[in-house]
C-alpha cells in the first residue's frame, strides 16, 4: 500500500515538474517574442521618421531649385532692361550641371536641361556653392544681334596672367579695356605668373592669358594636384582674333582646340564656358 502510495506521489511530481518546466519554457518564449515585435516596431517608426526627413529635405531642395529656375528664367525675358546688371543668387547644397539647352540638378532624374534651347547662356559645366552670379549683355555688331546671358560661381577662380603682357603697351591697353566691362562680383586677381597661383578651395581654377603660351608655363604643386579637369586655361588673341583652350594634363597645361570670337561679349562667354558649351552657344547665337 505504502508502495502504490509512493508511486502515485512520485508520478504527480514529475508531472508537476513537466508542467513547470513547460511553463516555465512557454515564458521564455513568449518575453522573446514580444522583445522581437518591440525591435520591428522600433525600427518601422524610425524608418517612417527618416522617410519623411528624407521628404521634407527633398522637398526643400526641390523647391530652392524651382525658385532658382524660375529666376534664370525670368532674368532670361526681362534681359532687355536690365542689361549690365549682376546679380548673386544663394543656392543651395546642390550641383547645377550646364549643357546648350539649359541646366538641372546634376546626377538626379529631375534634371529638365532644356528649358532654355534658343537662348544664349554661357556658364561652366557644373555650377555649385554658396552663392552664383549672374550677368547678361547685348551682342552687337554693330547693331543689337542678340543677347548673352552669363552664370558662374563665387567658388570659381578667374586667374589673368599678364606675363608678357606687361611688354606690350597694346596688351595692356586691351587689358585694361577688358576690365573696364568685366562684371562686378567675379571671384578673380591678376598676376604676373601662373606660378604665383596657389589651390585655396576653390573647385574650379581658370587660367586666362593674352598673348601668350600657357604650354610653356608652370604651375604650383598644389594646382597640380587639382583634378584635371577643374584646371582649365585659354589664351586671348587680340589680333587675330581667337581663343585657344587648353586643359591641365599632370603638371603642364595641353592645347585642347582654337576657335574665333566676336566682340568682348563672346571674349566674356568664352572666359566663362569650357570649349564645348562655348562653341554650341556661339553657333546658337549665329543661328
Amino acid at each position: 500500500m505504502n508502495a502504490i502510495l509512493m508511486h502515485k506521489i512520485y508520478k504527480k511530481n514529475v508531472q508537476n515538474r513537466g508542467n513547470t518546466f513547460y511553463k516555465s519554457k512557454k515564458a521564455v518564449v513568449e518575453v522573446q517574442f514580444g522583445w522581437i515585435f518591440v525591435i520591428i516596431v522600433g525600427a518601422l517608426i524610425l524608418l517612417f521618421f527618416l522617410s519623411v526627413v528624407k521628404s521634407t529635405t527633398k522637398g526643400s531642395t526641390e523647391a530652392k531649385y524651382l525658385e532658382l529656375k524660375n529666376h534664370l528664367s525670368s532674368m532670361m525675358s526681362q534681359s532687355e532692361v536690365d542689361v549690365g546688371t549682376t546679380r548673386t543668387i544663394g543656392m543651395p547644397a546642390i550641383v547645377l550641371g550646364f549643357d546648350c539647352g539649359g541646366f538641372g540638378i546634376k546626377d538626379s532624374s529631375d534634371t529638365d536641361a532644356d528649358q532654355f534651347p534658343y537662348k544664349t547662356f554661357f556658364s561652366p559645366n557644373t555650377v555649385k556653392g554658396r552663392e552664383i552670379i549672374t550677368y547678361s549683355k547685348y551682342w552687337e555688331m554693330p547693331y543689337t544681334v542678340d543677347y548673352f546671358v552669363y552664370v558662374t560661381s563665387k567658388e570659381v577662380r578667374y586667374n589673368f596672367v599678364l606675363g608678357e603682357c606687361n611688354k606690350s603697351l597694346n596688351c595692356l591697353a586691351f587689358f585694361q579695356q577688358f576690365f573696364k566691362e568685366f562684371p562686378a562680383n567675379i571671384t578673380f586677381q591678376v598676376l604676373n605668373s601662373s606660378a604665383d597661383v596657389t589651390e585655396n578651395n576653390y573647385y574650379k581654377e581658370r587660367f586666362i592669358f593674352i598673348n601668350q603660351n600657357p604650354e610653356t608655363q608652370s604651375l604650383d604643386s598644389s594646382i597640380i594636384s587639382m583634378n584635371n579637369e577643374d584646371v582649365t586655361a585659354i589664351n586671348i588673341s587680340e589680333k587675330d582674333p581667337s581663343i585657344t583652350y587648353f586643359k591641365k594634363e599632370g603638371d603642364k597645361f595641353k592645347k585642347n582646340i582654337t576657335t574665333s570670337y566676336l566682340g568682348f561679349p563672346m571674349l566674356l562667354g568664352a572666359i566663362f564656358s569650357e570649349a564645348p558649351l562655348y562653341k554650341c552657344n556661339v553657333n546658337k547665337s549665329l543661328q
